[in-house]
């Protein structure tokens, strides 16, 4: 049965080829949009006014839906933005840190007396360096959390980006509509 509709089909291309030549795949293309146009003619008005109705319809939950993951990711920047500020405080607080300890170091100081207590030059060493493998950590982590951040606001660009893509499409069916019931009404 296949094998008999595939010999068909390709005997309909050969005699299209034969009777129409080099024209063939344009008088194909001509048949097939004029009968789509016929199709779409003989479509009652009130049906496209219902298919209208239900594709803005169906529309609606999906910018709701949008709308609401737009509003969490807002939320999740806006958060992740001031962590980030509080962060690069801290990273600015501890390299003032580790740079006061590293001028005390060079100054060639034995002792030296930091918040009250005497500490001896190796131990300001060992706290300079403690200190900057931490300073490097947080830096390390907070390059990571700008990457994230950065990642988050190209995820909610294009969230924007489709909700207005979604509105826009709303409001070209909304004025489809408008024109199908005003047809309706004129052929009523």
């Amino acid at each position: 049965m296949i094998k008999q509709a595939a010999y068909g089909v390709a005997a309909l291309g050969v005699l299209t080829s034969f009777v129409f030549g080099k024209d063939a795949w344009s008088y194909v293309r001509t048949w097939g949009h004029s009968v789509r146009q016929s199709v779409k003619q003989e479509v009652p008005v009130e049906f496209e006014v219902a298919r209208a109705r239900e594709l803005v319809e169906n529309l609606v939950p999906d910018i709701r839906n949008c709308m609401h993951v737009i509003a969490e990711q807002e939320v999740d920047v806006d958060q992740l933005t001031a962590e980030m500020v509080r962060k690069q405080t801290e990273l600015a607080t501890q390299k003032d840190a580790i740079q006061w300890r590293g001028s005390e170091l060079k100054s060639g100081k034995t002792s030296f007396v930091v918040a009250g207590q005497t500490y001896s030059a190796e131990q300001i060493r060992t706290d300079l360096a403690k200190r900057f493998d931490r300073f490097k950590i947080s830096e390390d982590t907070l390059k990571r959390e700008q990457q994230v951040l950065d990642a988050r606001q190209a995820a909610l660009k294009a969230n924007r980006e489709e909700l207005d893509d979604m509105l826009a499409a709303k409001t070209d069916l909304e004025l489809q509509l408008e024109h199908l019931e005003a047809r309706l009404k004129s052929v009523q």
